[in-house]
């Protein structure tokens, strides 16, 4: 639920003048903004966080317990992203002429990176893949064009290097946690329950076990870029109180504006 930080983010963003981005890598909840802000339907990420996903068809803890999803990451990807309040498809599709957008995932069968074309006709199963959270959502991993995929912030959740890699030297990174965090290993009891609930993906738990070295190379290009090289950074601040199991209205709503007032800052 952090993510609706960015929702407010991009909402921001879609009202200025320029043409926007030429690249964006999105990661989970930040890709299905991201898709939202590229169909040119602003507001509609913040219905969805406010309206949708604070519901028990979305997040339910006792589902979990009984052995469903934490976060039903499937309805979100389907019936809700189709019928309950749709994404302009056709819109999608039609930015690939400007922007590029490519959904950050993880292989489930190596836990090597991946980075997912988003705006094909298949543009849903893509973002299925980036939500694919293990553990807390039971139907992964998703597929996508003939592999199996995790929630891309297992491994890459700052794909800042990649960013580089694309050729990007003007760069606006988005991250969820106030710029005070930093990533930590597991602990032993977190190693403990994925090593027992993801038993079938062994490659996963060796990504997962790295993931606070990747995390830390990208704060380190972020604090000290290449040079030629040009990186905003439109972080939550120190007062950010939405986790990643928040339902409060009220608290989420804060989020959003926080987000929406970060975006209009940079726009200025």
């Amino acid at each position: 639920m952090r993510s609706i930080f960015t929702a407010g983010v991009l909402d921001a963003l879609s009202a200025r003048d320029d043409p926007g981005f030429d690249l964006i890598l999105g990661v989970s909840a930040g890709a299905a903004c991201a898709s939202s802000y590229l169909a040119g339907q602003p507001g509609r990420n913040r219905r969805i966080f406010l309206d949708q996903m604070t519901g028990r068809r979305f997040i339910n803890p006792m589902r979990a317990l009984r052995g469903g999803h934490y976060f039903d990451m499937g309805w979100l990807m389907s019936e809700l992203a189709l019928d309950v309040d749709p994404i302009d498809a056709d819109a999608l599709i039609d930015s690939r002429r400007t922007t590029k957008m490519l959904a950050v995932a993880v292989r489930a069968d190596t836990g090597e990176a991946a980075y997912l074309p988003a705006q094909g006709p298949d543009f849903l199963e893509a973002l299925h893949a980036t939500v694919a959270i293990p553990v807390l959502y039971r139907g992964g991993p998703a597929r996508f064009r003939g592999r199996m995929y995790f929630d891309g912030g297992v491994v890459d959740p700052l794909p800042v290097a990649r960013a580089l890699e694309e050729g990007a030297d003007k760069i606006v990174v988005v991250p969820t946690h106030p710029p005070s965090w930093r990533p930590a290993p597991p602990k032993p009891l977190e190693k403990l329950m994925l090593r027992g609930l993801m038993y079938r993906w062994p490659a996963l738990l060796g990504a997962t076990a790295r993931r606070h070295e990747v995390c830390a190379r990208n704060l380190e290009l972020m604090a000290r870029p290449p040079s030629g090289v040009r990186i905003d950074v439109i972080a939550p601040p120190e007062a950010f109180r939405v986790t990643r199991y928040t339902r409060d209205y009220a608290m989420l709503e804060e989020g959003y504006l926080q987000g929406e007032r970060a975006g209009a800052a940079l726009s200025e």
